[in-house]
This record gives structure tokens, sequence and C-alpha cells, in this order.
């Protein structure tokens, strides 16, 4: 009996070993079951998730390359209206740069003829101060004949009277010295 009981001791052991693994191993298996079923949903929300990302992802390419498209007709628009704007400062500059030269040129000839102006006006006021003097002169001069006609003819009038007070004195004595 020695020999055979433990034979049976270790059989017994190893039913309940086994018994008890395999309840283990079977809670084991439960639990890995649930925890797989829980990893596939979350697995499938994920899978669904990523979905919604790759067609998010895809709408925000093509709203990427509609604007990107967009912006480079608005960019192309502005390139060119400023080659236009700078072709026309380029213009306008040219035409200032003219004007410039042509007011430039205008106000040195108007400068000329206003020296030549001024050089004309000096000499014809030294033209009519010279006249004007001689004029002063020649009315001096008047003046002077003038006066000294004035006294010549007050002379001529006292000489004239002294003739005639002379004459009616000698025409007097002579009356009187044939009347007597």
């Amino acid at each position: 009996m020695g020999v055979k009981g433990k034979k049976e001791k270790k059989a017994r052991k190893r039913n309940v070993a086994n018994e008890l693994d395999t309840v283990t191993y079977e809670q084991q298996i439960l639990d890995n079951n649930r925890q797989l079923a829980r990893l596939r949903s979350r697995n499938e929300e994920l899978e669904l998730e990523a979905e919604k990302l790759k067609d998010k992802l895809l709408q925000l390419e093509e709203n990427k390359a509609d604007l990107t498209s967009h912006l480079q007709r608005i960019l192309q628009r502005k390139v060119e209206e400023a080659e236009e704007l700078q072709e026309r400062l380029l213009a306008l500059e040219k035409l200032r740069k003219d004007e410039q030269k042509a007011n430039k040129m205008k106000i040195e000839r108007m400068e000329q003829e206003f020296k030549t102006m001024e050089n004309n006006l000096s000499a014809e006021i030294k033209l009519a101060a010279g006249k004007l003097n001689a004029l002063e002169d020649f009315r001096l001069a008047r003046i002077d004949l003038m006066n000294k006609f004035e006294e010549q003819e007050k002379r001529v009038a006292e000489q004239e009277l002294r003739h005639k007070e002379s004459l009616y004195e000698a025409e007097k004595s002579l009356i009187i010295g044939k009347a007597k």
C-alpha cells in the first residue's frame, strides 16, 4: 500500500492541481475574453475615429488645396497690380522729371528776361533821371530867365517912364522957353 497510496495521492494532487489550474485557466480565459472584447470594441471605436479623422484630413487637404489656389490667384492679381502700379510710378516719375526740367528751363529763361528787363528799366530810369535833371535845370534856367525878363521889363518900364518924364520936362521947358 505504500507505493500505491503515494501514486494515488500524487494522482489526486495532480487532478486537484489540474482542476485548480483548469479553473484558474478558465478564469484567466474569461478575463482575457472580456479584455479582448473590450479591446475589440475600443479598437472598433478607434478605427471609426481614425476613419473620421482620415475624412477630416482629406477634407482639410481639399480645403487647403482650394485655399492655396485661391491665395495664389489673389497673389498673382496683387503682383500684377503691383507691376502696373510700378509702371505707373515710373511713368509719373519720368513725367515729373520732364516737368521739373522744363520748369527749370522756364525759370532760367524768366530770370534772364527779368535781369534784362531790370537792366533796361535801370537804364530807362537813369535816362529819365537825366532828362528830369535836364528839365529841372531847364526849369531853373527858365525861372532865372523869367526873373531877368521881369527885371528887364521893370527897368524898361522905369526907363520909359523916365524918358517920358524927361521928354515931358524937355517939352515943358521948350514950351515955357517959347512962351517966355
